[in-house]
């Protein structure tokens, strides 16, 4: 993906900074109404009637000089309440 990819695609919030929405690869982010970068819990059901939740987060990183853009999330273990 390079920068003329985004078109349109960046806003800036005023607590999170730059972020990217309306890609693919983001949807699970950005159908939660979550800011890319800023940690969200995705909550469900567990086993035996617990409840559980995958804290999750990412990043974005542009090269000015060169336009190119990547992208880099994790996932914490489960936390099980």
């Amino acid at each position: 993906m390079t920068a003329d990819g985004l078109a349109g695609a960046l806003f800036h919030h005023p607590d999170f900074g730059v972020s990217l929405v309306g890609s693919p690869i983001l949807e699970t982010y950005t159908d939660r109404f979550h800011v890319f970068g800023a940690p969200f819990g995705d909550e469900h059901d567990g086993p035996n009637g617990t409840r559980e939740a995958n804290f999750q987060s990412g990043q974005i990183q542009l090269d000015p000089a060169t336009g190119a853009v990547s992208t880099g999330g994790q996932t914490t273990p489960d936390l099980v309440y």
